[in-house]
C-alpha cells in the first residue's frame, strides 16, 4: 500500500513538472512587442488631433476629450475644439533649410487664438550655402512633422495659411482673431519661404499641461 501512495505521489510531480515546462514554451512563442532594433531612430510625432469627446461605454464615466486624453464637463464639451484643447507647441525642427525656434497656439482672447514663435532663426539651404529668406509664410497642417536633426514632412494635406513674417531676430506673433478658420485637425506648423514656395522647416505640435 506505501509503494501504491509513493507511486501517485511521483506520477503528480511528473504531471506538474510537464505542465511547467509545457507553460514555458508557450510563454517563449509569444512575440517581444518591444521595438525592433530596426525602429531605432525613428520618431513617429501623434501630434494633436481635435475629436468629439466621447464618453465611457456604460455612459456612467467622465467625457473624455480625444484630442488631450483629459476629463471635460458638458459645457467644455459643447464649445470649440481649439477652447478645449489649446495651448499645443513645439519645437522647430530643419526640413529644406535651417530653422530653429519653437512654436505655440493658445488662445488668448474670447475668440481669439495667438501662434507665437520664439527664438526663431531661418534660412534658406543649410550650412554655407545657406542664404537669407525675406519673408517666411506660416501655415498648419493635418501632417506630421517627423524627426530632430533634419525633418521630413509627411503631410497629404493642403495647409492652411495663416500670414507672414520676417525672421530678424524678433519673436513673430501671429493673431488669428476668427479660429472657425482653423482646420478641423491640426497636427504641425510649417515655415514655407514666401519667395520661393519652399518648405523650410516646422514642428510638430503637442498639447502643453
Amino acid at each position: 500500500m506505501a509503494g501504491l501512495v509513493l507511486l501517485v505521489v511521483v506520477a503528480a510531480g511528473a504531471v506538474v513538472q510537464w505542465s511547467a515546462a509545457d507553460g514555458a514554451t508557450k510563454s517563449a512563442s509569444v512575440p517581444d512587442p518591444s521595438p525592433s532594433a530596426d525602429d531605432a531612430g525613428i520618431s513617429i510625432g501623434h501630434g494633436f488631433i481635435p475629436d468629439e469627446p466621447t464618453t465611457g461605454a456604460t455612459g456612467e464615466a467622465p467625457m473624455i476629450d480625444a484630442a488631450t486624453g483629459l476629463p471635460v464637463d458638458d459645457a467644455q464639451a459643447s464649445g470649440p475644439w481649439w477652447r478645449r484643447a489649446l495651448p499645443i507647441a513645439g519645437d522647430l525642427v530643419p526640413i529644406r533649410g535651417e530653422v530653429r525656434g519653437n512654436v505655440r497656439l493658445e488662445v488668448v482672447g474670447e475668440q481669439v487664438v495667438q501662434i507665437t514663435l520664439t527664438g526663431v532663426q531661418v534660412t534658406a539651404g543649410s550650412g554655407t550655402t545657406g542664404s537669407h529668406v525675406g519673408a517666411v509664410r506660416v501655415q498648419l497642417s493635418s501632417g506630421d512633422v517627423l524627426g530632430s536633426e533634419r525633418a521630413q514632412w509627411t503631410g497629404d494635406d493642403v495647409p492652411a495659411d495663416f500670414g507672414s513674417f520676417t525672421p530678424d531676430g524678433e519673436h513673430p506673433v501671429l493673431v488669428i482673431v476668427d479660429p472657425q478658420d482653423l482646420p478641423p485637425v491640426v497636427h504641425s506648423v510649417l515655415l514655407v519661404d514666401a519667395d520661393t514656395g519652399d518648405l523650410l522647416g516646422g514642428a510638430e505640435l503637442l498639447p502643453v499641461f
